[in-house]
């Protein structure tokens, strides 16, 4: 698994996950990358899943949990271009009602810059 951030001005962070959210390290490099982002006082992000080829159980759990440390934080996970078995999930975990999705990372961060 590769997460690569990207700062976009003024205020969001664009976090690219390649590869495969799983049990062991996968997950502790995501909650550790989440962990940092909150330290540097950058609470909006966009997850781009476009590169995300598997998620297990205790990847969603991860993705769960770092969404909740933002939300504390005062700020926000968005989640854009998932590819489909792992959109699929999300709709079949109810977590679609959690995680606020996009079809692109670009329209998450465009509303982000226009929300009030």
């Amino acid at each position: 698994m590769r997460i690569q951030t990207t700062p976009i001005e003024p205020d969001i962070v664009l976090v690219q996950i390649t590869g495969r959210i799983s049990l062991g390290r996968d997950c502790e490099d995501v909650e550790w990358a989440v962990d940092q982002l909150i330290r540097d006082n950058r609470t909006k992000v966009v997850f781009d899943l476009s590169e995300l080829d598997y998620v297990d159980s205790m990847g969603v759990g991860i993705l769960v949990m770092c969404s909740g440390k933002l939300t504390r934080a005062g700020g926000e996970l968005r989640m854009a271009s998932l590819q489909p078995r792992i959109a699929e999930l999300i709709k079949i975990t109810r977590l679609d009602q959690i995680f606020r999705l996009y079809p692109t990372a670009a329209v998450a961060i465009e509303n982000f810059e226009i929300a009030p």
